[in-house]
């Protein structure tokens, strides 16, 4: 299943995507073809993620679901979802936390944020680290968080 995996990887990377021009005032286009075959290599290649026997592995194809989600089709609700899954398989792995704590910010997910941020504070190397994580969490339960 490595092999397919990795030649659905390469595939899902360089499909075409539809794009929005809203410089030039143009509106969000219907998904076109290429969008449409991302979407279905996105999800053929997560069937496949799970019969991967190498974690490494594993946790690179989910990483990539999850970028590609986010940046080439705008769905962040999938990306979450891929990113929470290689956490699943590496709880402290620091890209995908990264990209949740940037995930949540833009979705102005406040509660899943400071999840992200005390996780990020269990990890941290240095006084210096676990200190700016705490200043965050503060700021966030007291500027942010209503209870």
């Amino acid at each position: 299943a490595q092999p397919r995996v990795r030649a659905g990887l390469q595939r899902l990377h360089t499909a075409p995507t539809a794009r929005v021009d809203a410089a030039a005032g143009g509106e969000e286009a219907a998904p076109d073809v290429g969008e449409l075959a991302v979407r279905e290599r996105g999800s053929r290649v997560a069937q496949e993620t799970a019969a991967i026997a190498d974690e490494e592995l594993q946790v690179t194809a989910l990483m990539r679901v999850a970028r590609v989600s986010r940046d080439q089709l705008s769905d962040r609700p999938v990306a979450r979802e891929y990113f929470e899954k290689a956490l699943t398989l590496r709880p402290e792995y620091r890209p995908a936390l990264d990209a949740l704590e940037a995930l949540h910010q833009q979705l102005e997910d406040h509660r899943g944020l400071l999840g992200i941020l005390r996780k990020k504070t269990e990890l941290a190397e240095t006084t210096a680290e676990r200190t700016a994580l705490l200043l965050r969490q503060a700021e966030l339960c007291a500027y942010r968080l209503e209870d």
